[in-house]
């Protein structure tokens, strides 16, 4: 959960935004009403991952507070009640984020809305493409003071070659003049592959054409913006398209996720189980492929109630989560009944791996409500491919029912040449 330090002397303006930020952006919320404090607060909680700060504190009356946190590496909201062009010059040149006029409601909003966006950022990709290292230098400057990840190419030629190392990239900001490749030759090489939905694009030109915007979006730009720019205008675009795109990722992430877990779903599990399966058939991968049940998980229910049995399911879940490798898929199958597919490694290997998994939930039990709860799974595998994904799936569920009529908390397993690997935690009973 994402840290951010609140810093107010009005109590009021404190209680409100405390509690919009930790609803908006999930984030523990540390509060301070002097510099002073605020110094106490770091010391205690180092990792803050933006604070909103007032410009004028009993202790810090000429915004003081903005160059300690900055010092800090803290990136800043400068938070005051009165705004004229002459303040606005003097707080942006401390190079914050950003400001917020604290007696308009809709700035309330709007300072929400950059929390939460600035907590979340550090999962988004931005590329920029220029052959100017001056101007790579301030927009990656700009980006990383709002938490963006940033990669550099030096034109369209480079730039590609960074997004097939980084193809989950949200946002490419391109100028149109490059060698090599321009950004609009560049802009029509990534449409190829990516939609609007999957990645947005900003043009970037100082060149004197009112054709050029229309020409880069019909190309396939998103968005547009003449050189120079001022950062306020800079930020708004950037926002608005990676909202767009995170947005979209969300909705499409939602419908393949299991709502209580995390985990995938099971329309999911057999739609890229499938593909593995198919790949897998060609000798380009090893596919292992694990049914795994929660024992005893309606005596759960019955004793400790049903929301304790939703507790049980999602440790579950984050152990076999965090058992696995990027590459592998951890799936929740229906009910307390999970899949797993191992993919790549000799099965006595992924043998192992299942073990671990089995070993680690005996070994974390599950503390609701002050009483300590038990859990066990047991766990059926096969590396043998079978007629197609349907059967492998089959005969891991057949390997699962026998670990559970051998005793439970134990891994059952078919790996060629040898037919059965047992695993058991206990004698059989």
């Amino acid at each position: 959960m994402s840290q951010v330090l609140l810093i107010d002397e009005s109590r009021a303006v404190v209680g409100l935004l405390k509690n919009r930020i930790e609803i908006a952006a999930n984030a523990q919320v540390r509060v301070a009403s002097s510099l002073a404090e605020a110094r106490e607060v770091i010391a205690a909680s180092p990792k803050i991952a933006v604070a909103v700060a007032g410009l004028c504190l009993s202790d810090a009356p000429k915004g003081e507070v903005v160059d300690y946190l900055q010092a800090q590496g803290i990136p800043v909201i400068v938070l005051t009640g009165n705004m004229d062009e002459a303040a606005r010059e003097t707080i942006l040149a401390k190079r914050v984020v950003d400001y917020v006029v604290k007696r308009q409601g809709a700035e309330v909003d709007y300072l929400v809305e950059l929390v939460q966006r600035l907590c979340n950022n550090h999962e988004l990709k931005v590329l920029v493409v220029d052959d100017a290292r001056t101007s790579r230098t301030l927009i990656r400057r700009l980006l990383e003071a709002h938490n963006y990840q940033v990669l550099e190419a030096g034109d369209g030629v480079e730039a590609l070659e960074v997004l097939e190392e980084h193809p989950d990239t949200t946002i490419v900001l391109t100028d149109y003049q490059m060698p090599r490749m321009g950004g609009g030759e560049l802009i029509t090489h990534i449409r190829q592959r990516w939609t609007r939905n999957d990645m947005a694009i900003i043009g970037l030109s100082a060149q004197d054409d009112p054709t050029l915007s229309a020409r880069l979006l019909k190309a396939g730009a998103s968005d547009y913006l003449t050189k120079p720019f001022i950062e306020e205008e800079f930020y708004c675009r950037v926002h608005q398209n990676a909202d767009l795109v995170r947005s979209i990722r969300a909705m499409r992430d939602a419908s393949r996720r299991d709502y209580l877990t995390g985990l995938y779903n099971r329309r999911y599990l057999h739609e890229t189980g499938a593909s593995l399966y198919a790949n897998a058939r060609r000798g380009n991968l090893h596919l292992t492929a694990g049914m795994l049940d929660l024992d005893h998980f309606k005596r759960i229910n019955d004793t400790y109630g049903h929301q304790a049995g939703d507790l049980a399911l999602q440790h579950v879940a984050c152990i076999l989560r965090q058992s696995v490798r990027s590459s592998d898929l951890v799936a929740r199958y229906g009910g307390e009944e999970f899949c797993m597919l191992l993919v790549n490694g000799q099965a006595r290997e992924q043998a192992d791996v299942f073990e671990r998994v089995r070993s680690a939930v005996a070994s974390a039990p599950l503390d609701y409500d002050g009483q300590r709860i038990e859990l066990t799974i047991s766990i059926g595998a096969t590396a043998h491919l079978g007629a197609d994904f349907e059967s492998m799936l089959d005969s891991a569920d057949q390997l699962l029912y026998e670990a559970k009529t051998r005793g439970r908390d134990r891994v059952v397993m078919a790996t060629p040449p040898v037919s059965i690997v047992d695993h058991a935690a206990k004698p059989c009973s």
